[in-house]
């Protein structure tokens, strides 16, 4: 069986570089992924078990039928979990991812695996859930390796609400202030949950106009952001494709940006530390917002970024701590790691005293 148990990849020192060229693209995916049909005969019997769950889904349940931009109502919820139910979907999925990728795919990071229904799911899943039988799904990702790089592009880089440049206007004055005020010095950012990458080459940008010396680097938890963020990988999205592709091009950035795998709660000491770190949509949101975890993401972060280095953080994604938790306890928790509270116009900021 191709699987990741006789397919490994060691992400520890995986890297890449920005070039939006075909044959790069290829050869990050090819490093990730595992190639052609991946078909056997344990993963037949998983969509074979599907198949008459969903067969007996669309003969009984009394609900009309989901449909893409229909209203998910609790009846219908209900009656999903009744003939499919998500647990039993999720673990058919994991045994097809298992054998896509060389890697151990991080499931928190796919709507999909913490999604109450799956119906629910198909609302996140784009263009997929134009077919509602997840039997269907998992048979041609199987089979059809195109498809299935797609669908874990859909699975793993999901569109999510404010997923474009320019998401935190304050925030990114306050930097671009601070950039100006370094002109012609050598200055290191990171940018921690990069995600697709947007918030790094902005840093470039305005790092570029501000005539600083600028190393961006940008962290995330899940490799196919890392392959979005680094070759402008957006399948069935040509126009965030083709400004990717022009966004790299005008930087010329190759040299001066740096994607790599990492967690913000157990960061890798990789020797470098930072002038400035940029972590937005995290902390405070759905996967950070437990006070142990921000702690650790807080005491890791503060490791890397130089005395009178600079920590700026917001969230809109979530709402971030505004709902979840208050600004109190993350500013609080910062200063218990050594930092100062500085006033920022948006999200949180600090500088690191000791």
């Amino acid at each position: 069986m191709p699987s990741i148990m006789n397919q490994p990849f060691d992400l520890q020192n995986f890297s890449l570089s920005p070039d939006s060229g075909a044959l790069a693209l290829e050869a990050t995916l090819a490093q990730l992924l595992v190639p052609g049909n991946i078909m056997d005969a344990q993963l037949e019997g998983v969509c074979r078990r599907l198949q008459q769950r969903f067969d007996i889904y669309c003969s009984t349940s009394p609900s009309p039928l989901w449909h893409r931009g229909g209203i998910i109502t609790t009846e219908a919820r209900c009656q999903s979990e009744i003939y499919l139910p998500i647990t039993e979907i999720q673990a058919a999925f994991r045994s097809l991812l298992l054998r896509s990728c060389r890697y151990h795919p991080f499931y928190p990071a796919a709507p999909l695996f913490s999604s109450p229904s799956w119906i629910d799911a198909l609302e996140r899943i784009l263009p997929f859930s134009l077919e509602l039988n997840p039997a269907s799904i998992i048979l041609r990702g199987a089979r059809d390796e195109r498809f299935r790089r797609e669908l874990l592009y859909a699975l793993f880089v999901p569109l999510r609400f404010g997923g474009s440049h320019n998401r935190y206007p304050g925030q990114k004055g306050f930097l671009g202030d601070w950039l100006s005020r370094h002109r012609g010095e050598k200055r290191l950012s990171l940018d921690a949950g990069c995600g697709t990458g947007e918030g790094v080459y902005e840093i470039a940008e305005m790092a570029a106009e501000s005539g600083v010396d600028a190393e961006i680097h940008g962290c995330t938890i899940e490799p196919l952001e890392l392959a979005a963020a680094a070759h402008g990988w957006f399948p069935g999205d040509c126009e965030r494709e083709i400004e990717a592709e022009g966004l790299i091009a005008k930087l010329n950035c190759g040299s001066r940006i740096r994607f790599f795998r990492d967690d913000i709660c157990n960061l890798s000491d990789r020797g470098d530390r930072y002038d400035v770190v940029i972590c937005n949509g995290l902390l405070g949101g759905p996967l950070l917002h437990k006070k142990s975890a921000l702690e650790a993401a807080v005491s890791k972060l503060g490791r890397v970024i130089k005395k009178e280095g600079m920590i700026l953080a917001a969230d809109r994604f979530h709402d971030g701590w505004h709902k979840i938790i208050p600004a109190s306890m993350l500013e609080n928790i910062l200063k218990t790691h050594g930092f100062r509270v500085i006033a920022v116009p948006e999200g949180v900021g600090a500088i690191r005293t000791e």
